[in-house]
């Protein structure tokens, strides 16, 4: 004897929506399953991908690969395989048609059914072989609701049925199985849904942490973001993707730091690799971030409160300067290097001939003190100093 598993509550995968619903014959024949997508899996470890087609213009339809078939009218699914198969995927989805698993009428109070749906029933062998024993596990995926009412529970675009818990370890030759299928009222309604949104907020009545309150977002039971207000008027928010960090803003709502906001970005390993500081007095600071180390720093000037428009620094494997770059309001523009954190050269360029000279550049010893003043003049000279 043969037990069948259906899933109970079969919720995985992606959530789809139909606007109009299942039309008013639910009653799907073979032909209705043009365009599905079945893949087979056979006990070597190979698979087939086939794709439903229509045999009439009313009733039959099918799919033949190289080691199975299957054709169904309205009765029953009769799959043949010459090679042992151990599951088959089927899915609905491109065919504007879904599985029914519900035995429950529309408008019962004591069980699910998505409006236009009616009743279904759940997978079943209808073939009978005494000789076969173990168990048969149909598990539904991908659940569909009508657009406006959540989803129930009953309709689902794909299945996946599981032979290989069967004592032969599999199907060989024919089997013979049903499962209700609706077909949507109109070909390509089914959409994908919108994630189903919660909130939960928690406040510190007793005062004993830095906060007072803060607001959890959450899509489809996947934490999507984080609403923080500190005692001092701060306010954090934090993004999430995949439920992992990715950004996280720190604002100085009530003014009582000398910056106005923080932004830091993660990647998917939750590391550090940008941050954005806006200042009072309109500096902005971007610094880039490596396994956790700064590598590179960048300052400008969006209020133009200084003599300079921006400044540049980048760093080695050990967080010390290799580069510095000052570019000023009138176009001098500073570069220094550095080896092993100590300065080494600097050098000034009037780019914008604002000056009489061309450059200076400065050569320093490892002791940081200068030996060398190199001045190029704007009428070709040179000074060494």
């Amino acid at each position: 004897m043969v037990t069948i598993i259906n899933d109970p509550i079969p919720l995985d995968g992606v959530r789809y929506q139909t606007t109009d619903g299942i039309r008013a014959d639910t009653s799907s024949r073979g032909v209705d399953l043009a365009g599905a997508m079945i893949v087979a899996t056979y006990g070597d470890g190979t698979t087939e991908s086939l794709t439903w087609a229509a045999f009439d213009p009313y009733t039959f339809g099918g799919a033949t690969g190289t080691d199975i078939a299957m054709s169904f009218g309205f009765a029953e699914h009769i799959l043949t395989t010459t090679k042992l198969l151990t599951s088959l995927e089927v899915d609905l989805r491109p065919a504007g048609s879904v599985f029914d698993i519900t035995t429950t009428m529309e408008g019962a109070l004591d069980g699910i059914n998505t409006p236009t749906s009616k009743n279904g029933f759940p997978f079943e062998i209808l073939s009978d072989d005494a000789a076969e024993t173990g168990s048969v596990t149909a598990t539904y995926s991908n659940i569909v609701s009508l657009t406006g009412h959540p989803a129930e529970g009953d309709l689902f675009t794909t299945i996946l049925i599981d032979f290989s818990d069967l004592s032969a370890g599999g199907v060989l030759g024919e089997i013979r199985w049903n499962s209700d299928i609706d077909t949507l009222e109109t070909a390509g309604d089914l959409v994908l849904a919108p994630p189903v949104v919660t909130t939960n907020t928690v406040v510190d009545t007793d005062e004993d942490f830095s906060w007072a309150t803060y607001t959890d977002t959450f899509e489809d039971d996947v934490r999507v973001l984080r609403e923080l207000t500190y005692d001092n008027g701060r306010l954090l928010e934090v993004t999430y993707e995949d439920g992992i960090k990715t950004q996280a803003s720190l604002t100085d709502a009530q003014d009582t730091q000398n910056w106005e906001i923080y932004v830091d970005t993660f990647d998917f390993d939750g590391d550090r690799i940008l941050r954005e500081i806006t200042y009072d007095d309109g500096r902005q600071v971007d610094t880039i971030y490596e396994d956790g180390s700064r590598t590179s720093q960048v300052t400008t000037d969006l209020a133009d409160v200084f003599s300079w428009v921006s400044a540049a620094a980048d760093y080695d494997a050990i967080g010390q300067l290799n580069n510095f770059t000052r570019t000023y309001d009138d176009g001098r523009v500073l570069g220094v290097t550095y080896e092993n954190g100590i300065k080494t050269q600097a050098s000034l360029t009037d780019t914008q001939d604002a000056y009489n000279w061309e450059s200076y550049v400065d050569t320093f010893d490892f002791d940081g003190d200068r030996v060398l003043r190199e001045i190029t003049y704007d009428d070709g000279s040179e000074v060494i100093i």
